[in-house]
């Protein structure tokens, strides 16, 4: 996840106010995503209502959950739907990007389903136990969600056997409930125990996230939308949702990073993460699908949506979204698998919707099957 605000404005006087910026950048909204995406959200019956998203988190919102009802309301006029569930003591607002990973994961599985309600469950972390661990005992245990989804990331090449056969156990037993489980790949390219961050080349072995590395979830990455140029693919006005892209934008993988020897301090290495697990071996699913090696192998990702810095994901954060009295704000670029992936969970909410209105079943439980 990386994130930087950016100016806008609402323009009184229409029915909803309208969303610009002043240099032209194309931020994505729910209607954006949408849109781009071919989703029923925005103009059919399918929205995800009746479907629960459960959100794997450690630090509480802003203001009790200030930013998502911004967001919904001053900017989009819609996806509002959500619950801040506590296991244990509260941990607060955690601030910087403990905060901002939880305001992202709520408001984007919701923005991506506007029907369905995100259930984010917040957990302290204790001397012995991380506080998403706990999160999702919780949300397993009480059965709370239809799914699931968790942008948290743990590198492989520093688990141990024993570790890493522990943590498939809390997703298989998510499939077993018939819960679909959404785990974000990471941002470091193949490298995945460096920062993404770094201002010198990766420095860690080749990794996986070892929390999405299990049979049993669907692991999230990146991809980039490729204009080529071209300005068809965004309208020069915004429609009521605030949503300005034409149609489907193509995608190549997600890769902005850049070395030091080009970028200078800027260096980075801001790319969509995978690879092979050194720890799960190949499941039925993978064997002989064209593209996936035959490594013996579980190989990540499974899927994946937009996730570059390059018409970032819009976000509203610590009250950034309220109009001053000439109606100016900021609104926060985001982008990162830690954006695809609970996105990818609101989808799911409209696969479980249609899927309860054609053949009675709600919960499709381990999706990459299909």
């Amino acid at each position: 996840l990386s994130k930087e605000p950016v100016a806008a404005k609402l323009i009184p006087g229409k029915k909803r106010p309208e969303l610009t910026f002043g240099d032209g950048t194309h931020g994505l909204g729910p209607n954006d995503f949408a849109t781009i995406y071919n989703s029923p959200a925005f103009n059919g019956n399918i929205t995800g209502l009746g479907v629960t998203i459960g959100i794997v988190g450690r630090s509480n919102l802003f203001n009790g959950g200030q930013d998502l009802d911004n967001f919904a309301f001053n900017a989009f006029g819609c996806c509002g739907r959500f619950n801040i569930i506590l296991n244990g003591p509260d941990p607060g607002d955690l601030g910087g990007g403990e905060e901002a990973e939880a305001t992202l994961d709520t408001t984007w599985s919701g923005a991506a389903a506007p029907g369905a309600v995100a259930d984010l469950v917040v957990s302290a972390s204790t001397n012995t136990t991380d506080g998403t661990d706990l999160s999702e005992v919780y949300i397993i245990e009480n059965n709370l969600a239809d799914v699931m989804s968790e942008s948290f990331s743990s590198c492989e090449a520093g688990t141990t056997s024993t570790e890493a056969a522990g943590v498939p156990l809390l997703a298989e037993q998510a499939a077993a409930q018939g819960i679909t489980y959404f785990v974000a790949t990471g941002d470091s390219g193949a490298e995945g125990c460096d920062d993404p961050n770094s201002e010198i080349a990766a420095t860690g072995p080749l990794s996986v996230n070892v929390l999405a590395s299990t049979p049993f979830n669907v692991a999230v990455g990146g991809t980039v939308f490729n204009e080529n140029g071209q300005t068809v693919y965004w309208s020069t006005t915004n429609n009521f949702y605030n949503g300005s892209a034409v149609s489907y934008i193509p995608e190549d993988v997600w890769n902005d990073s850049c070395p030091a020897s080009t970028c200078g301090g800027n260096a980075n290495i801001w790319a969509s993460s995978g690879g092979a697990s050194t720890f799960v071996a190949k499941p039925s699913w993978q064997s002989g699908v064209t593209g996936i090696p035959t490594d013996n192998a579980r190989d990540l990702p499974d899927a994946s949506l937009t996730a570059a810095s390059h018409d970032p994901y819009l976000l509203c954060l610590e009250g950034s979204c309220v109009p001053d009295n000439q109606g100016n704000f900021f609104i926060y670029f985001v982008w990162g698998t830690s954006a695809s992936a609970p996105s990818f969970a609101g989808v799911m909410a409209l696969v479980d919707q249609q899927m309860l209105n054609t053949t009675g079943t709600l919960r499709q439980g381990a999706a990459n099957y299909v």
